[in-house]
């Protein structure tokens, strides 16, 4: 059966900032999360992303600024009369109620009658596959179904946003991957908003329209999974999102969105794309994806060249990564597929190639 679609919401964050005493969990958040969009919110421990979920539940007081909910403004507003729907990482169900129970108490605490508990119950636990264990307790479930239990629960009622915090982090790899697609899924057929909180790259990069990479309490930058990835605006998200080698230089001035050049310390001149206006002057940052360079010489003049003695191969299943080092000591990472595992060997020079579209230049933090 397919989840009934609900009414969406657009969520408004507006100047959005935490104190506790003298130290700054959150600051100057400002985000519009337009409806039926997924969004998440994804960084490092104690960059402000749960703290910021936290307002948007009503679990957290803001010190100034404004959330408002479609048209409503839910800023100093109690978490039961927001009409929100919420998944944890510890699913918090109630181990002495049955599967079909849990899912009913968003039902049961807006009075709903008993043939509307019966209908919404039984479509949300069909739409997550979970319609024959409805009898049931949590102890006797799977962490995999929990957190269907869990899911189903958040849009019984079909709230026109749903808030989801670190959701798949108890789980293994592969049931993570299969939440991943369960979610995608409820996603695409509900319609509903969501602001999804997670640390892991890979979870925001495969389910978010919008991601908002949160460093040090504030906003680092805010993309789609290609723009984030692709087009990094600093270091930290260059680092953050994905491998990256990172080498240092002297650049022409770069305007954002264009082509230029870096001159390495070896007088070396590197091109490539920069996502923000890199000035002379400036110290260069140079990000290059592993996955972008190829051993051997350029195939053609708007590819850069780099010589390496290759320091280490790690065996990773699908491919090898290996790490080469420059004159200057600096190291370049990049991947080897089992094909050519016979080019490659510790302390063996090599020759390494990256296009200069896929070379990005952004400006060193000071």
């Amino acid at each position: 059966m397919t989840a009934t679609a609900t009414h969406a919401a657009r969520l408004e964050l507006s100047d959005l900032k935490k104190l506790y005493g003298d130290i700054a969990a959150v600051e100057q958040i400002d985000l519009t999360v337009e409806p039926g969009e997924f969004v998440t919110l994804l960084g490092p421990s104690g960059s402000g992303k749960s703290t910021t979920l936290g307002m948007v539940a009503g679990f957290e007081t803001p010190t100034s600024g404004t959330i408002r909910l479609g048209e409503r403004d839910i800023t100093r507003l109690v978490t039961h009369k927001r009409n929100l729907g919420m998944v944890f990482q510890g699913y918090a169900l109630f181990p002495h109620m049955t599967v079909f129970e849990n899912v009913a108490f968003p039902m049961k605490l807006r009075k709903a009658s008993k043939h509307q508990t019966r209908t919404a119950v039984g479509e949300a636990l069909e739409a997550v596959s979970l319609g024959h264990l409805a009898d049931r307790k949590p102890s006797q479930l799977s962490g995999g179904q929990q957190q269907r239990v869990a899911l189903a629960r958040a849009f019984v009622h079909r709230p026109p946003i749903l808030l989801m915090d670190e959701p798949l982090s108890a789980l293994d790899k592969a049931l993570r991957t299969q939440m991943r697609d369960e979610i995608r899924r409820l996603h695409r057929e509900l319609g509903t908003t969501v602001l999804f909180v997670t640390h892991d790259q890979e979870e925001a990069l495969s389910l978010s329209d919008r991601i908002v990479v949160m460093c040090d309490g504030r906003i680092s930058q805010v993309g789609t999974p290609t723009e984030m990835y692709e087009s990094p605006q600093n270091e930290f998200v260059s680092g953050f999102l994905g491998a990256a080698n990172f080498l240092s230089g002297t650049p022409e001035h770069v305007a954002a969105g264009t082509v230029g050049g870096v001159r390495l310390g070896n007088g070396q001149r590197v091109c490539g794309r920069a996502t923000v206006d890199v000035p002379s002057g400036c110290t260069a940052r140079i990000v290059l994806r592993p996955e972008d360079g190829q051993l051997g010489g350029a195939p053609s003049p708007d590819w850069n060249e780099f010589r390496v003695t290759l320091t280490e191969l790690v065996y990773l299943g699908e491919r090898i990564k290996a790490t080469g080092k420059l004159e200057s000591g600096e190291e370049l990472s990049f991947w080897v597929s089992h094909h050519q595992a016979g080019q490659v060997a510790i302390g063996r020079q090599l020759v390494l190639s990256w296009p200069h579209r896929r070379t990005v230049l952004i400006e060193s933090p000071a």
